[in-house]
């Protein structure tokens, strides 16, 4: 199993144990943290088999005294799908890509400082953003080329730029994807005909701003523009 407590309790006959924790201190499993050595993601005795991982590597951040920052060497590293683990943390600092192949499970902390950016790529699988509790990007990307595209199924907010390359973002009324004040969409056009979001946007602030809007189902790339609020704090929600 990966590294980390597991509660223990076996059931038999009608009869409970009692509860155990169960601390597993060593794995052998790719792309799982340990932090051994530091907290910089780049260095690889800081991964079980001292490998730091690729684009076909699950990776899975257990909560450990050392947890990861992507703030040095590389500038832009990947994973398949990346799990944080409640009480663990993740930093993204200026100017470093993480670029996510797989899903985006979020059940600690995820911290994207100003200038770093996520890209969500994949050419035949579907990805999704999901966790117990939103996710903040800096910039985000979409570059998902397979049918099903990226799937909310967690809110996600965006601080600088929503870049729609290529893929269907799928939201609903309960996992929506906020773009805070100041923020934009590029294309500037509200996305392209290829990629949009298939849902619900909100915008916060008094941008004028397009809506990247479209329907999958019916094949429509359906951009809506509102002209600026008044106030920095209105929240408006297109879809």
């Amino acid at each position: 199993p990966y590294a980390g407590t597991y509660t223990l309790q076996v059931t038999a006959s009608g009869c409970t144990s009692t509860v155990y924790a169960l601390v597993v201190t060593g794995s052998s499993q790719p792309g799982v943290w340990t932090g051994a050595s530091s907290t910089s993601w780049n260095t690889a005795g800081n991964w079980c088999n001292n490998t730091v991982p690729t684009s076909t590597v699950d990776v899975y951040i257990p909560n450990v005294a050392n947890l990861p920052a992507i703030n040095a060497g590389a500038t832009s590293v990947s994973c398949k799908s990346i799990t944080i683990n409640s009480g663990a943390t993740l930093t993204l600092a200026n100017t470093y890509t993480l670029s996510v192949y797989g899903n985006f499970t979020n059940n600690g902390t995820f911290t994207a400082n100003s200038g770093s950016k996520v890209n969500f790529t994949a050419s035949s699988i579907a990805q999704s953003i999901t966790g117990t509790s939103a996710t903040t990007f800096f910039d985000l990307e979409i570059n998902n080329t397979s049918a099903t595209g990226v799937t909310l199924s967690q809110s996600a907010i965006v601080n600088n730029i929503l870049t729609l390359t290529d893929g269907i973002v799928f939201t609903d009324a309960i996992n929506i994807l906020t773009l805070m004040d100041n923020a934009t969409v590029s294309p500037a056009t509200g996305g392209v005909a290829g990629s949009y979001v298939d849902g619900p946007v909100k915008k916060t602030g008094n941008d004028a701003f397009v809506f990247p809007l479209g329907d999958f189902t019916d094949s429509r790339w359906a951009p809506l523009g509102i002209s600026a609020p008044t106030t920095a704090t209105t929240e408006c929600t297109g879809e």
